[in-house]
């Protein structure tokens, strides 16, 4: 019912002219393991995709790495999402590679973590342990597409190295297209014609 009602408003807002600006709001649904979320927008030649990982998904912990096998773990697989070698475009498209950001949340001080502002406000009674319960690696991918027009499809290659991914769920949205896709193991490509 809530994916219906997101759908509409998507594409309310891609007819009534708001799209450039537009995002696909998600309200975050319980961190299930296995299962990782995201949301894939093309708005002119301009491909932009938003992954939420959860950490056990991807290297089987979400806590601080406690071994160098766990942090060789940690910093091999933000090496692999940080090569973008697990993204394919419809070379119809004519897309470059124009940015990655990957990162982790909640894996302590060991995830060299962008989202927070480390301020130094002195006042550090207030409890983070919510972050350390669900540890996520997020991920934003961005392609310039030459032909966006010609963009048929993106395969997302993240389910054979990493056996506890088990499913992604990924919102699209496109001047002609607001759906939501299920990927699974080999069952990776999102369609977006």
């Amino acid at each position: 019912m809530q994916t219906r009602h997101l759908l509409a408003a998507a594409v309310a807002v891609a007819l009534t002219g708001g799209f450039a600006g537009a995002e696909i709001e998600r309200q975050h649904a319980p961190h299930v393991h296995g299962v990782a979320a995201g949301n894939l927008t093309v708005d002119g030649t301009d491909l932009r995709l938003e992954l939420e990982i959860p950490g056990v998904n991807l290297v089987g912990f979400e806590h601080a790495p406690r071994t160098e096998e766990q942090q060789a773990a940690l910093d091999d697989t933000l090496r692999y999402l940080r090569a973008v070698e697990w993204v394919a475009a419809d070379p119809g498209g004519e897309c470059e590679f124009a940015s990655i950001n990957a990162h982790t949340h909640g894996f302590d001080d060991a995830e060299h973590d962008h989202d927070h502002d480390h301020d130094h406000d002195h006042d550090h009674s207030h409890d983070h342990s919510h972050d350390h319960d669900h540890a996520e690696f997020h991920i934003v991918v961005h392609l310039d597409c030459e032909s966006p027009n010609r963009l048929g499809w993106l395969d997302l290659h993240l389910f054979d190295d990493f056996p506890g991914n088990e499913r992604m769920d990924i919102d699209v949205l496109t001047d002609t297209l607001a759906s939501q896709v299920r990927l699974t193991p080999g069952s990776e490509r999102i369609q977006l014609r």
